[in-house]
């Protein structure tokens, strides 16, 4: 039986406008539905800001990291794991040499104005009309992959305004109605109606990619692919909307708003109900997913498509009960219960208590002193082997920082 696999990456895509992640308000439907059946990472964390490390990740033959790499190992495992795939790279952004592999033969749609009131007609939506007509035309006789990479809330913030305002409670202000994707710092005198606008402004635009994903789920159904098809949505870093002083997607800093993103994965029908996953996830991770997939393997090592039930933090594998993730000289590392963040090598760690600090607002390193000294040694000895191998390779969390004791 051939299979089929499509990956929808949209960037600027955070969990804080989608209802599988907890949003009660802006309304996902058709992610909610997707997710219904699917798993849901509830831990999945960027390993950088740089789509060029995520698309050799993903794409790589070697557990090593990217950088470990020679250039040309890094791109083409997939095809090779499976030499009858068929694939197809869509994307609706400028794809250049330094923002992606060189061997990912893109396919490039860039979004026209606006052409009218139908959700295709939308900045994102267009990039939807290709998804659609791959559907009406991809082969049954071979394994398909489809990869769309969309720019996402990048691009013009062209939802009706009647639908931003749809958004809006009885008091609330009228919500901005520029097309320009907001870029502004947050201060002391920036007027707290002025974020919330734009939340609701970016929750119409949600809309409008949720709708897109109702005519893929659709459309995997018409080719009678609903036990074949593993669908996974992922978002390339999230928007901030002054969480840390800054509304926006272009300035970044290593913070759970964009770096922890949402990860959806429905692999066809093998899932009668939504299984969270809260266990640490990265972008290798997505890798081993694919390849499990084609290889019609459902218990596999990385355990994404493994379908038990719910485990303690103490018996996940040791690569699993840590994310790390950098930028520059900043280091961000999750863990079940803390996170830790330095912005430079010398500088001092903060400590955030997990999940209950979901936007990492109260830096609590002062208060718990026998946390930091047990983070502290483990960094030191884990820390050669990040940069030198993969998190396979890393040791199991001290008992200290798995058990929940506040």
């Amino acid at each position: 039986m051939t299979k089929q696999a499509v990956v929808i990456a949209v960037e600027g895509l955070g969990t804080q406008l989608l209802s599988p992640y907890g949003n009660s308000w802006s309304g996902t439907k058709a992610l909610s539905s997707i997710a219904s059946r699917g798993l849901v990472a509830s831990n999945y964390w960027h390993n950088d800001f740089s789509k060029e490390m995520f698309y050799r990740r993903i794409l790589s033959s070697s557990r090593r990291s990217p950088a470990q790499q020679p250039e040309d190992e890094s791109h083409v495992s997939l095809l090779k794991y499976t030499p009858s795939l068929q694939t197809h790279w869509l994307t609706d952004i400028v794809m250049d040499s330094s923002a992606s592999p060189k061997r990912i033969p893109w396919h490039q749609s860039l979004p026209k104005l606006n052409r009218g009131d139908e959700i295709l007609d939308s900045s994102i939506g267009q990039i939807f009309e290709h998804v659609l007509q791959w559907f009406s035309s991809a082969s049954s006789e071979s394994d398909q992959l489809l990869w769309l990479h969309s720019g996402g809330l990048q691009h013009r913030w062209d939802a009706p305004n009647e639908l931003r305002h749809s958004y809006c409670q009885e008091d609330d202000p009228e919500p901005p109605e520029g097309d320009e994707p907001p870029e502004f710092s947050v201060d002391e005198d920036t007027d707290p109606d002025l974020i919330t606008g734009w939340t609701q402004a970016a929750a119409a635009q949600i809309f409008l990619l949720d709708q897109c994903l109702s005519a893929v789920d659709i459309a995997i159904s018409e080719r009678g692919w609903e036990e074949t098809c593993l669908l996974m949505i992922i978002g390339m870093g999230g928007y901030s909307f002054g969480e840390h002083g800054y509304v926006g997607f272009q300035t970044k800093s290593l913070w759970s708003e964009t770096v922890q993103s949402p990860c959806i994965i429905r692999p066809g029908n093998k899932l009668p109900v939504t299984l969270y996953r809260p266990e640490m996830y990265q972008n290798e991770d997505l890798s081993h997913v694919l390849k499990d997939w084609f290889a019609n393997s459902t218990t596999v090592s990385n355990g994404l498509l493994s379908f038990s039930g719910p485990q303690a933090a103490s018996k996940w594998k040791p690569e699993h009960q840590i994310a790390i993730c950098e930028n520059e000289q900043e280091l961000l590392v999750a863990t079940p219960h803390w996170e830790f963040r330095r912005m430079t090598p010398d500088s001092a760690w903060e400590i955030f208590i997990k999940p209950d600090d979901r936007w990492d607002v109260n830096d609590i390193a002062s208060r718990v002193p026998e946390i930091s000294e047990v983070w502290m040694r483990y960094w030191q000895e884990i820390e050669p082997l990040w940069r030198s191998s993969d998190r396979s390779t890393l040791p199991a969390l001290p008992k200290e920082l798995i058990e929940r004791s506040y």
